[in-house]
């Protein structure tokens, strides 16, 4: 039997069932030009021998022809001398991906790539802008404190000869005038002066008299609550600021206190004892001291730590 025997057989046989050429493609996943070109007996239109008689045998199974006729035409059409050594095979026919579903793939990997880029470009800049800003707080026996902005090793300021100073209360910021309204809205009660001259009186009265922290201060040119203090033998800190700057205060070994002091508002500290006062914009603030002006405390922006009494 020759190819072109086989192929007519075959042919009438797929259109006695009725099947379509594509029909007979779509169900053995081989190529409609060569399954014509099997009909037709065209051996050029074929590939090498191996291939071809894998296409047959598929092709005739799916039409009902016998194996046993089928293997003969076989042996006649193809000779075991031809290419044996290769093993019959039938082509792999990958899904085409619909247009949609690919659009979709493409974005999510766009995406990821986002991600990814982002997440890199992030950590690259968070290192570049703030890993020079790390750095240890000062190391003192009290609670570490972190200003709003970064600050840097900060050293204890010890250039006065004023007498040892003391600590007790802690007072709210005093706004200046045109700011008043607005920052009492936000303000903790503050202690007059007539106040804490109440509360003066009554430490007179349970302790025996003593001279005033800092005897040589004078009385002119004192603020209200400088007044108050002296005259209840405290001491006091007054801290004015022309900038915003962050405090934290830890009056006579107590609670630390945090306080953001904006610019043109007062804050004065009253203690007994001792005082820690850190500045988180020394440049950006003037402090009297029981009366008397310090002086440049550091530059703008930077932190300060400074311990009382000097």
């Amino acid at each position: 039997m020759t190819l072109l025997e086989l192929g007519q057989e075959i042919r009438g046989r797929r259109e006695a069932l009725d099947f379509s050429i594509d029909e007979v493609a779509g169900r053995i996943k081989v190529s409609a030009r060569i399954l014509r070109a099997i009909e037709e007996g065209n051996l050029s239109g074929l590939p090498h021998a191996v291939y071809t008689r894998g296409f047959i045998r598929a092709y005739a199974s799916l039409v009902g022809l016998e194996a046993e006729q089928l293997a003969k035409a076989l042996e006649t059409i193809f000779p075991p001398d031809e290419g044996e050594e290769l093993a019959p095979v039938t082509p792999a026919f990958t899904r085409p991906v619909p247009a949609g579903e690919l659009g979709k793939r493409l974005a999510i990997i766009v995406f990821i790539l986002l991600l990814l880029a982002g997440v890199v470009g992030g950590g690259w800049y968070i290192t570049t802008t703030y890993g020079s800003k790390i750095i240890e707080l000062v190391k003192q026996p009290f609670s570490a404190v972190t200003p709003s902005t970064g600050v840097t090793p900060i050293m204890a300021v010890a250039n006065s000869s004023l007498e040892n100073p003391q600590i007790t209360d802690v007072h709210q910021a005093e706004p200046a005038p045109q700011e008043a309204q607005d920052a009492s809205q936000h303000a903790e009660p503050t202690m007059e002066a007539g106040q804490l001259a109440t509360s003066a009186g009554t430490v007179a009265a349970s302790q025996p008299a003593t001279p005033p922290a800092n005897p040589a201060a004078s009385q002119e040119g004192l603020n209200q609550h400088e007044r108050a203090a002296i005259a209840a033998n405290k001491q006091i800190v007054y801290i004015s600021a022309t900038e915003d700057c962050y405090l934290g205060i830890t009056a006579d070994n107590g609670k630390l206190i945090h306080h953001m002091l904006k610019a043109n508002e007062s804050y004065p500290v009253v203690f007994t004892d001792s005082l820690k006062l850190l500045l988180g914009n020394a440049g950006g603030i003037s402090i009297r001291y029981n009366g008397k002006d310090l002086g440049e405390i550091g530059a703008k922006g930077k932190p300060r730590l400074l311990l009382f009494p000097m």
